[in-house]
């Protein structure tokens, strides 16, 4: 079920904090990678240059990808909202629910900036407030609160009174 923006309404796209996260820290990781496997291979004084070099190359590859994730996250992840219909937009997937269809909400102050968890019939759906600007953090969470009936959220007492 793939709704565009014009039948959902308005988008809420990842903080800018996000991108100059992976922006930074990709080269930095990446330079590391090879700065690391280059003094393993060659210094003569290493007993295992290879093992040295797999070592480097694998600790500091591994954080190179989790700095590409994030970038690639700040790209393609986003909420869209509308009247009485919601899509979250993942790196790899896009689900689309109505509100009506959220079994149950679970507001959750932890991690950074809560979070909203949501049962629904397309499975489990989460929002992290946290990665957004502030002014769409709380654009979102007013959205869900309102548009979600009462009986079916959870929590929200303990998030409200750790978010103000």
């Amino acid at each position: 079920m793939g709704l565009d923006n014009s039948v959902l309404g308005k988008e809420y796209r990842l903080s800018k904090g996000i991108l100059a996260i992976g922006l930074l820290t990709t080269p930095f990781f990446a330079a590391m990678g090879v700065f690391g496997v280059l003094v393993s291979v060659l210094d003569d004084s290493s007993p295992h240059p290879v093992a040295a070099a797999l070592l480097f190359g694998c600790f500091w590859g591994s954080w190179t990808v989790l700095g590409l994730w994030v970038i690639l996250a700040y790209l393609r992840e986003r909420v869209i909202v509308g009247s009485g219909c919601f899509q979250i937009v993942d790196c790899f997937q896009t689900r689309t629910a109505d509100v009506a269809a959220i079994s149950r909400a679970i507001w959750k102050s932890r991690p950074n900036g809560g979070m909203l968890l949501m049962f629904t019939r397309v499975g489990k759906m989460k929002i992290y407030f946290g990665n957004y600007e502030p002014t769409d953090r709380a654009e979102l969470i007013r959205y869900f609160r309102r548009t979600v009936p009462a009986d079916r959220q959870e929590n929200w007492t303990a998030f409200e009174s750790s978010s103000a």
